[in-house]
């Protein structure tokens, strides 16, 4: 049985930082939705992780800082860290950082 894991999953969808929250512009960052998600330990949702190569996930991710986890690509708490496919007043889901 497969676990279904809600959007975003342990990452935290944050106010596009470079459009200052701008829906619409043509932004590189977020791609106008305003928004995006700042990917995440998928074990302790720590955002202090690392490219096990230093370069790309090839050879994983890792927890860097609290728990020391690794992972790949295809990791089910990773995969879900995506913006939810319908937000419900984007406001209300945005973390303040």
């Amino acid at each position: 049985m497969a676990v279904t894991i809600t959007p975003p999953g342990k990452g935290r969808i944050i106010t596009c930082p470079d459009c200052n929250g701008m829906p619409g512009r043509d932004c590189l960052e977020c791609h106008g939705q305003a928004r995006y998600v700042r990917r995440a330990c998928p074990l302790c949702g720590d955002v202090g992780w690392d490219y096990v190569n230093g370069m790309n996930d090839r050879d994983g991710m890792a927890c860097r800082i609290s728990c020391g986890y690794t992972w790949s690509a295809d990791d089910p708490g990773w995969r879900a860290q995506v913006l939810p496919a319908k937000a419900h007043g984007a406001s209300a889901d945005l973390v303040e950082d």
